[in-house]
C-alpha cells in the first residue's frame, strides 16, 4: 500500500528529455523608435524593442510561469506556518503540490538541499556557493540600431554551470528570492527556469520554489551567453578567450558558439572562425549591408544587454549580447551568440534538393569546386552542402574542406556511431532520408539523397542542430531502444537510472515499462521500479500506460496523453528481446534462466538453456528450439 500511494504521488513526473530551451525570460513588448534612413543595401527600416513590463509571446510558457508563482506563493505561505520535516512531508507526498511538471524544491541558505521533486538523491547534497559580481546598473534609453533589437529585463538572472564546478545559483537564489523572482542555472543536463521565495524560520533562510525547462533556442542562447560572462567574472577575460576559440571547448554547442568583442569592435574571441580574431570588424556588414557589430555595440553602450537581428549569408539570425568588465583589467567586453529560427527540416530538405539540381545542370565538377566554397553561393547562413561517393568518399564539403578526397567509412561520432556507414545505408536502401548523430556537443540530424547524374552515382545531404524538445526527446528514446535492443538488458535498464547525460537531459529521461504495464525504468526516480502503471488514470479513466504500450505496438511514434490533468507528450516504441527455449531428450526438470535482463536481480526472470518439453517424444536425440520474445515499451515525453 506504502508503495502504491509513493507512486500515485509521484505519477505526475514519470517522464523527460534537453538542451536545451524555450522564449527567452526577456519575452518582449514592442515599442516603437525613431525611424532611421534606409540604407541603400537594406530596405528593411529598423526597429528597436525592450521590455517595459511582463509580456510573453508564448502562451504556454506565459501559462507555466502564472503557475509557477502561484505554486510557490501558496508553498511559501504554508511552510511558514509548520516545521521543516512537516513542510517536506507535505510537498512531497500531497498531491495538491504538484501541477503537471512542477513540483516544490527546498534548500537552505548554504546550499542544501532538503527537497527536489523525485531527485531524491540529491536530499541532504549541499551544492556550492559562489557570489556573482553585481550587475551593472542599466540605462533607461533605447539603442537606436539599425537592427531589431530587444532588451531584456534585470529581473531574470543566470547561473554558470560550464567548466567550473560550483553551481553558485543558490547566492541568486537568495537574492532574487527576498521578494520572489526568476533564476535560470544548469540543473540534469539541463537550462532550468524556476521561480523563487525566501521563507525565514528561526533566523535562517529557505529558499521554495518551483520551475520548468523551457522549450526555447532563445533561452538556450542567452543562458550559454551568461554562462561565458560568469565565467570570465570568475577567471578573467583573457582565460574566456582561450576557452571560446577552442572549436571543442564548453562554450561550442552544435550550432551554438560565442563571440567576443571590445567596445572598439577588435574581435578577441570567436567560436566559428578563428582568423577573425585579431580583426577590427566595426564596419561589418550583414547580406543586407547593415552595421551588426556597431549596432550591438551600441546597444550594449545604452542598455547594458539585449537582442539583434541581422541576416547572415541570406539566412535570418537572431543573437543576444551582454557586456562585462574584465575583472583584471577594468577593459569592457561583449559576448554574443545567436540561433537561427527560421532553420528546420522542410529548409534543410530545399536547400539540399536546389543543391541536386545544380548538380544535374552544371555537372560534377563544377557543382562540387561550388559546394566546397567558403565563400560560394552554396553557403547560406549555417548551412553547408556535402557529397559523398557510395564508397564514402567525400566528394565536396565546405564546412571540412581538409577532409576532401578522403573514405571517411570509418568516422564514428562521439557515441561511437558510424556516420558515414548510416548515410550510405539510408541512401542506398531508402534512396532518401534523416540521420541523427551526435557532433559539437550536441545532436545533429542530417538529410542525404541519392542522385544519378552522367558524371556518377553519388550521396547529397545536409543538416542543423534542432533546438526543440520534439527532436531531443525522440532522439533519446531511439537511442534507449537501440541501447535495448543490441545491449543486455540489465546493463541497459541501469544506464537508463544514471543521472549523466547519455539519457537525462533537464526533464527528458528513459522510462521502460513491462507488457503488462509494470515500471522497469522512470529516469533517476529508482523508488518507481516496479510500480504498477495501470493505476494512473487520464481523464476518462483510462489507464495512461496502456495508451502508450497500444501506440508502441502499433509501431510506435507520438502520442498525446492526460497526466494529472496537464498535456503530455510522449514518442513511444517496442522493444522485443528474443529468448530461445530448447528442449533436449533426457532432461527431466524444466530450468528457466535470464536470457537478457527485464529488470534486476531475482524480480524478473526470462528463460535461458535447456528446459524440458513434455510433450516431445522421449527418444528424440535432437534438441528442439522454440524462439520467443519479451516485449518492453520505451518512452521519453515532457509536459506541454
Amino acid at each position: 500500500m506504502k508503495a502504491f500511494l509513493k507512486g500515485m504521488q509521484r505519477g505526475v513526473t514519470l517522464f523527460f528529455v534537453l538542451l536545451f530551451s524555450v522564449l527567452s525570460p526577456e519575452f518582449l513588448r514592442a515599442r516603437a523608435s525613431e525611424p532611421e534612413k534606409k540604407s541603400e543595401h537594406s530596405p528593411v527600416q529598423a526597429m528597436t524593442r525592450h521590455t517595459e513590463s511582463e509580456s510573453f509571446d508564448d502562451p504556454h510558457i506565459k501559462e507555466k510561469m502564472q503557475r509557477s508563482e502561484e505554486l510557490v506563493n501558496r508553498a511559501a505561505a504554508h511552510f511558514a506556518g509548520v516545521s521543516l520535516a512537516k513542510g517536506c512531508r507535505d510537498f512531497e507526498t500531497d498531491l495538491t503540490w504538484k501541477r503537471g511538471e512542477l513540483e516544490i524544491f527546498i534548500f537552505g541558505e548554504r546550499g542544501e538541499c532538503y527537497l527536489h521533486g523525485n531527485d531524491a538523491h540529491d536530499i541532504w547534497r549541499t551544492f556550492g556557493k559562489k557570489a556573482v559580481a553585481k550587475k551593472d546598473e542599466l540605462s533607461d534609453e533605447s539603442a537606436d540600431g539599425k537592427f531589431q533589437t530587444l532588451i531584456q529585463e534585470q529581473e531574470y538572472v543566470a547561473s554558470p554551470s560550464l567548466g567550473v564546478a560550483e553551481k553558485p545559483f543558490v547566492d541568486e537564489m537568495l537574492t532574487k528570492g527576498a521578494s520572489g523572482g526568476w533564476v535560470s542555472y544548469d540543473w540534469e543536463n539541463g537550462a532550468k527556469f524556476a521561480y523563487v521565495k525566501i521563507v525565514e524560520k528561526d533566523g535562517y533562510q529557505y529558499i521554495i520554489g518551483t520551475g520548468f525547462y523551457p522549450d526555447s533556442a532563445a533561452f538556450f542562447t542567452q543562458q550559454i551567453v551568461r554562462e561565458a560572462i560568469n565565467f570570465a567574472k570568475r577567471n578573467g577575460a583573457a582565460q574566456l578567450f582561450q576557452q571560446v576559440n577552442n572549436p571543442r571547448g564548453p562554450f561550442v554547442r552544435g550550432d551554438w558558439y560565442l563571440w567576443v568583442y571590445d567596445m572598439e569592435g577588435n574581435a578577441f574571441a570567436h567560436g566559428r572562425n578563428i582568423a577573425y580574431v585579431g580583426q577590427n570588424r566595426l564596419e561589418w556588414k550583414d547580406s543586407r549591408g547593415g552595421f551588426r557589430n556597431r549596432t550591438m555595440i551600441r546597444l550594449v553602450r545604452d542598455r547594458g544587454r539585449g537582442w539583434v537581428e541581422y541576416e547572415e549569408d541570406g539566412v535570418l539570425k537572431r543573437a543576444y549580447v551582454e557586456g562585462f568588465v574584465d575583472p583584471r583589467t577594468g577593459r569592457q567586453f561583449i559576448v554574443g551568440s545567436g540561433y537561427y529560427p527560421d532553420v528546420n527540416n522542410d529548409t534543410i530538405r530545399g536547400y539540399v534538393k536546389s543543391g541536386i539540381s545544380y548538380l544535374k545542370s552544371m555537372g560534377a565538377d563544377v557543382a562540387f569546386r561550388d559546394f566546397s566554397s567558403y565563400a560560394g553561393k552554396f553557403i547560406r547562413g549555417p548551412l553547408r552542402l556535402f557529397v559523398y561517393d557510395l564508397e564514402g568518399t567525400i566528394l565536396a564539403d565546405a564546412e571540412n574542406p581538409t577532409f576532401l578526397g578522403q573514405n571517411l567509412i570509418n568516422i564514428r561520432d562521439a557515441e561511437g556511431k558510424f556516420v558515414v556507414k548510416e548515410i550510405l545505408k539510408v541512401a542506398k536502401t531508402e534512396k532518401s532520408g534523416w540521420i541523427t548523430f551526435f557532433d559539437k556537443r550536441a545532436y545533429k540530424t542530417i538529410y542525404v539523397e541519392y542522385v544519378e547524374v552522367p558524371d556518377g552515382k553519388y550521396i547529397v545531404g545536409a543538416g542543423y542542430w534542432p533546438a526543440t524538445k520534439e527532436f531531443l526527446a525522440s532522439t533519446l528514446a531511439e537511442k534507449a531502444v537501440s541501447q535495448l535492443t543490441i545491449g543486455d538488458a540489465i546493463e541497459s535498464m541501469n544506464m537508463f537510472t544514471k543521472t549523466t547525460e547519455d539519457f537525462l537531459r533537464g526533464d527528458l529521461f528513459v522510462t521502460v515499462y513491462s507488457e503488462d504495464g509494470i515500471c522497469l525504468v522512470s529516469g533517476t526516480d529508482r523508488e518507481r521500479i516496479w510500480f504498477d502503471e495501470k493505476k494512473i488514470l487520464d481523464d476518462k479513466g483510462y489507464p495512461v500506460v496502456d495508451t502508450l504500450i497500444s501506440t508502441a505496438k502499433q509501431g510506435g511514434g507520438w502520442v498525446l496523453v492526460s497526466r494529472s490533468g496537464y498535456p503530455y507528450r510522449a514518442y513511444v516504441k517496442e522493444v522485443k528481446k528474443p529468448i530461445i527455449r530448447v528442449a533436449q531428450k533426457e532432461s527431466t526438470e524444466e530450468r528457466e534462466k535470464e536470457e537478457e535482463i527485464l529488470a534486476f536481480e531475482e524480480k524478473v526472470e526470462t528463460l535461458r538453456g535447456p528446459v524440458v518439453d513434455k510433450q516431445a517424444p522421449e527418444k528424440s536425440t535432437k534438441p528442439m528450439a522454440e524462439k520467443q520474445s519479451v516485449l518492453f515499451t520505451v518512452s521519453v515525453g515532457y509536459f506541454v
